[in-house]
């Protein structure tokens, strides 16, 4: 049997879903606004700006118009919160350490075998090495101008253009994954030379993956463990990963020595020096990204052999992140023929 509240609750819902995409352009010019007037005025302050300039001046029927103003208060308030996030605290803690040092092991037939080992220091940038069975396999520097990657085993290294040294450390750190909730685990806390660890733990829907992390005081991420669940129903730790921060590093950690006889190729110039966009056919940018055109031949059969290239303007560049393609992170080019 429907009541009175029942059809109220219909006609709000009905009048809230028509001007809901008016509503959604209104709430983000008013956080725009919001931003913008931030140290003159209140959090709340926004709020009642955004009510009054939006849901007030609408066609949403009065009860609509409580409903929606209540929907949207509880949203702003959750938005913009009390404090910082965790995961804001985690950022900061760690752009504003000096140095740090990270250590990630792999399980290997029962023993852990490192796997990555990160340097970072705010005026010298960051240096990433990969490891396999005890041998440096592969190692990338980037010192905020320039970046160099060399594999073990050739007789060249790749310099291009610096990508994102903050970013290989948040990354290794897996900062990024406290953007999903990170739930307190206290029973897993723990002191390491007087200092108080704080844990937290992460999983996938299908909790078949757990990563567990520990926070000192001071919200600098100190380790990890990545769990995946076995068939017999146990959790198996293969990854763990330990971190210092504001200890000395060598600076000869930062330079791009590779050895004699490595030569240093700059893919930056080698894609100039090819496919030079003022030589090209044809060019276009779209997205940030700049396709040209550097050659056409038509051939047997009414068939056409085109050569082009693909790249992304600067301002983009800066924005990818390290895992992204190797084309962009490599600084090189991708480029076809057709």
């Amino acid at each position: 049997m429907k009541t009175p509240l029942d059809e109220n609750l219909k006609k709000a819902y009905e009048a809230f879903n028509q001007d809901h995409d008016r509503l959604r352009e209104s709430l983000m010019d008013s956080l725009a606004d919001a931003s913008k007037q931030h140290k003159q005025r209140s959090k709340i302050a926004h709020i009642g700006a955004f009510i009054g300039k939006t849901i007030m001046r609408s066609r949403i029927t009065k009860f609509g118009s409580a409903a929606a103003i209540i929907f949207c208060v509880l949203g702003l308030l959750v938005f913009f919160g009390n404090g910082e996030t965790l995961y804001a605290q985690v950022i900061k803690a760690i752009e504003n350490a000096h140095t740090i040092h990270a250590v990630t092991k792999n399980l290997d037939n029962g023993q852990w075998e490192k796997n990555t080992e990160v340097w970072y220091d705010q005026n010298k940038g960051v240096v990433e090495t990969s490891w396999d069975k005890g041998e440096k396999t592969y190692i990338r520097i980037d010192n905020g101008q320039h970046m160099w990657k060399y594999r073990a085993g050739n007789n060249f290294a790749k310099r291009s253009k610096t990508v994102d040294p903050m970013g290989v450390a948040r990354k290794l750190l897996n900062v990024d994954s406290f953007k999903k909730q990170a739930i307190r685990e206290p029973s897993e806390d723990k002191v390491v030379n007087d200092i108080r660890y704080l844990a937290y733990v992460r999983s996938n829907p299908e909790n078949t993956y757990r990563i567990l992390t520990w926070l000192d005081e001071a919200k600098r991420v100190r380790g990890w463990e990545k769990m995946h669940l076995l068939d017999s129903g146990q959790w198996e730790t293969y990854r763990i990963g330990e971190v210092e921060y504001n200890v000395e590093l060598s600076p000869n950690v930062f330079v791009p020595d590779f050895g004699e006889d490595v030569a240093i190729v700059d893919v930056d110039t080698k894609l100039d020096e090819y496919f030079d966009l003022e030589d090209a056919l044809f060019t276009k940018e779209e997205l940030g990204l700049i396709f040209a055109v550097h050659e056409l031949v038509r051939c047997e059969g009414d068939l056409i052999f085109a050569v082009s290239s693909i790249r992304p303007v600067d301002a983009w560049r800066k924005k990818i992140r390290p895992s992204d393609s190797s084309a962009w992170n490599d600084g090189s080019f991708s480029f076809d023929s057709s």
